[in-house]
């Protein structure tokens, strides 16, 4: 099938790049094939399944009540992200002067796990309030927005699904 061959080649080009960029300049690069290919650690196939399962969420809601964003109380995983997110532009401006780029693939990895966390845990298209349904697609949407543009950094291929 054609799909599952251009999500193949992006999955290997992400595993290969991010392998390589993860290093920062004074270390041995050493190339392990099966972690480089893992959907469960550092790798770029992480950080795109990572995007995927935010597009999915995305792709399944049918909108909501934005009007509850000032009366809304954050949860813990949803504050860790949040938090997390906002942290953006200073690793950017960290990596702008020092002329690196691995941390923008720590900031990645650390990226795709707190969203995986709050995926596991808090309840975004089973949510019934409607309102808290609406702010927590707004927090989907703010993430895949943000991992897309890193992604774009590292020159690693969006997937909408893997």
């Amino acid at each position: 099938d054609e799909e599952k061959e251009k999500i193949s080649n992006a999955v290997g080009v992400a595993a290969l790049r991010f392998s390589f960029l993860r290093s920062s300049s004074n270390m041995k690069i050493v190339f392990d094939m099966d972690r480089a290919l893992s959907l469960s650690g550092d790798s770029g196939p992480y950080i795109q399944y990572a995007y995927a399962r935010g597009a999915n969420i995305l792709k399944k809601a049918k909108g909501g009540d934005k009007s509850q964003f000032e009366k809304y109380e954050f949860d813990e995983k949803e504050t860790s992200l949040l938090r997390l997110m906002l942290r953006w532009e200073d690793v950017l401006a960290g990596c702008e002067k020092g002329y690196l780029v691995h941390p923008v693939c720590d900031f990645a990895i650390e990226l795709a796990g707190t969203f995986n966390k709050f995926y596991t845990t808090v309840r975004v298209l089973s949510e019934k309030d409607e309102g808290r349904r609406a702010v927590r697609l707004a927090e989907v949407e703010a993430y895949r927005a943000l991992m897309s543009d890193v992604m774009g950094i590292l020159g690693i291929s969006v997937l909408e699904r893997m």
